[in-house]
């Protein structure tokens, strides 16, 4: 059985992120998902127009200077 994590960090809906290093973002939801992991559902613009999908936080390679986390507590 794993341990349960006290707290995780996450950022707040409309911080600019970097995904995979070259697509800059915007945060339109967080999902924290089991094991405490957390998804963003991040959303872009392109010629064709505009991509929404969600991606885990690792995936993140930049987030805004600015931005500060916010952390989630768990009680067992």
């Amino acid at each position: 059985m794993t341990q349960p994590v006290p707290f995780v960090e996450v950022y707040r809906c409309g911080t600019t992120v970097v995904i995979g290093g070259t697509v800059e973002a915007t945060i339109l939801a967080i999902q924290i998902t089991e094991n405490a992991a957390v998804q963003y559902l991040c959303s872009w613009w392109t010629e064709e127009g505009r991509t929404e999908t969600w991606v885990m936080a690792v995936e993140l390679t930049g987030v805004d200077k600015k931005a500060k986390p916010a952390r989630i507590g768990f009680r067992n």
